[in-house]
């Protein structure tokens, strides 16, 4: 066999073209004088650079990526942050995650949602919008929201997923919760007796 014989792709699946948006550049940050004194600016666009905005930057992306590092160790699953998908963490064949590491955590739903039942920005700023981001799939989707309790303290996680779709994978089946006559809702408690 040689490897011309060798298939790019395996047959059932096509290569799908990436959604990622081009960069417009990275920056060219040089001194120069200005009429406030001398500051970074960039040689292609002409901006001034911030410090202050710069580092903060940086230090968001650290941590959201750190994030999901630890959410896909913790589940064994791989990081796919970087390739600027709707979710962060992919669990092969169970479940993609959206990660978030705030300060302040998001609402569960915005006004957005409340008014017209689905958010309709671009970049979602509430859990719901998160969990909506990430396209149906025979994968569970889910949010993790994570805070930052400060040195010495443990991080705490949350998981949050659609019930219905939580159900599909944990529950049981419709139809064996009516065959046993339950609800549903878990085992039946034996009647109280009185003393």
């Amino acid at each position: 066999m040689d490897l011309d014989d060798v298939p790019w792709y395996p047959p059932d699946m096509t290569p799908e073209p990436s959604t990622a948006t081009p960069r417009r550049h990275r920056h060219r940050w040089e001194s120069r004088q200005t009429d406030d004194g001398v500051a970074e600016v960039c040689m292609l666009c002409w901006r001034t650079r911030d410090a202050e905005s710069s580092r903060r930057s940086r230090n968001n992306r650290k941590r959201g990526g750190s994030d999901e590092l630890a959410v896909a160790r913790l589940l064994g699953g791989r990081k796919v942050g970087q390739l600027n998908l709707p979710w962060d963490v992919e669990v092969a064949g169970y479940a993609r995650l959206q990660c978030k590491q705030l300060d302040v955590w998001p609402p569960l739903m915005c006004k957005a949602h409340r008014e017209k039942g689905h958010c309709n920005s671009a970049d979602p700023t509430c859990v719901l919008g998160l969990l909506d981001a990430i396209p149906p799939a025979p994968e569970l989707r889910g949010v993790t929201l994570a805070d930052t309790p400060g040195p010495g303290r443990r991080t705490r996680r949350l998981v949050i997923f659609y019930l219905d779709e939580y159900a599909g994978w944990h529950g049981r089946p419709l139809r064996e919760a009516a065959d046993d006559g339950s609800s549903g809702e878990g085992p039946a408690l034996p009647p109280p007796t009185s003393p």
